[in-house]
């Protein structure tokens, strides 16, 4: 899907008085009793062999993607709103047909005759993607925003994109529907980002995970301008794309201008082993790079132009790129350009970001035989679920 930007200022924050609210989140995985840990299916969803939680292998096969430095952006959140609130009051999602059209008011085109879901969702009245009280408001002109919203029984998430909340107890809408997900046994692969139509939640980068001491335990889900990388060939059984993508964009066949064959939708990105993590500048880099390298990411949707694009968690406990900005001292979207001034934090944040990208590979066997590659895995493999927190 595209993306188009129109890059706003964040405000200066109080580090100290912010962090602890951060630190506050809870983890992904937690003690239960003495010598047993579990992982909750809200935080870390999905079967241990789902293609998010299956580390790299040692036998995976690297094909260098060649991206270059991205002139555009070196980094952009392409914001997932994960709602997983299964007890707050269930509310209607009513169609709209602004869709990417810049010209077009998502709430001005809503048809209040048109449920898009068979039944209502729990959304919280308090949480908005409209710029107002307790929201920033969504980023760029017409944003993705693939949704999950958790149903009742506390497992099952519905799908839609591009979804939007008018305002604190406004009308909720979407266009789109998906395949629902179950987050405890499923695969975690069909979903809302429509480039692909790969999951809404699998792949997230959440609250929690890249803060001081956080740890990436999943593959992420990564965007890339589909004109300058993504391979396309009438001849290719699957044009445009592979395993795990379930479809390319509609506009592929003109649009995409790759020249790395093993490069396409749903292609798994990470960084070789021999990439030298500790030689990076920053500890958000360190951190991102460490889960690049030890489970990579997948590439769902079309950035539109040249920038790098990280799906993002944004609902009601937060947002990603509120929570970076608070403990790092710095925006998570670099306001710069690689080269710049490296005493800068912003500018040594994207220069590890340029570093990252530009030594990412394709794991060309990544199949569902050989998920992330053959062979032993780089890191363990995920924690068993929580029995307390699964719901019948």
């Amino acid at each position: 899907m595209r993306y188009q930007p129109t890059p706003k200022p964040f405000p200066a924050f109080v580090l100290a008085a912010l962090a602890a609210l951060v630190l506050a989140c809870l983890p992904a995985a937690r003690p239960v009793n003495a010598g047993t840990v579990y992982r909750d299916p809200l935080l870390w969803p999905f079967a241990q062999n789902s293609i998010w939680n299956m580390p790299i292998g040692l036998g995976a096969r690297y094909v260098p993607a060649r991206i270059g430095i991205p002139t555009g952006a070196a980094l952009v959140a392409d914001e997932d709103v994960l709602i997983l609130t299964p007890n707050a009051p269930r509310r209607v999602v009513y169609l709209n047909t602004a869709g990417w059209d810049p010209s077009l008011s998502r709430c001005g085109t809503i048809d209040r005759t048109m449920p898009i879901l068979p039944q209502p969702v729990p959304v919280p009245p308090s949480f908005s993607t409209e710029p107002g009280p307790g929201s920033a408001g969504y980023l760029g002109g017409t944003p993705n925003m693939s949704a999950a919203i958790l149903l009742p029984d506390g497992r099952t998430v519905v799908q839609t994109q591009p979804f939007h909340v008018c305002g604190p107890g406004g009308l909720l809408t979407s266009q789109y529907t998906f395949p629902n997900a179950d987050l405890i046994t499923g695969d975690g692969i069909a979903g809302a980002h429509g480039g692909s139509g790969m999951s809404s939640i699998g792949g997230t980068l959440r609250l929690g995970e890249l803060v001081p001491g956080g740890v990436i335990r999943h593959a992420l889900k990564l965007e890339l301008d589909g004109a300058l990388y993504y391979y396309y060939s009438p001849t290719d059984p699957t044009p445009g794309y592979r395993w795990p993508a379930l479809t390319a964009d509609d506009y592929a066949a003109t649009n995409y201008g790759g020249h790395v064959p093993a490069l396409k939708m749903g292609s798994l990105l990470a960084l070789p082993p021999s990439f030298p993590i500790k030689s990076l500048s920053t500890t958000p880099g360190k951190i991102l790079a460490r889960a690049l390298q030890d489970y990579g990411a997948y590439v769902v949707d079309d950035a539109a132009w040249d920038a790098v694009q990280i799906a993002t968690e944004w609902g009601p406990r937060g947002r990603v790129i509120d929570e970076f900005q608070h403990v790092w001292g710095f925006s998570f979207q670099p306001d710069v350009t690689v080269p710049c001034a490296q005493t800068m934090a912003s500018c040594r944040w994207a220069t590890d970001l340029a570093r990252i990208v530009t030594h990412l590979a394709v794991v060309d066997n990544n199949s569902p035989a050989c998920i992330g590659g053959c062979g032993a895995r780089r890191a363990p493999l995920a924690l068993p679920f929580d029995p307390k927190l699964i719901r019948n």
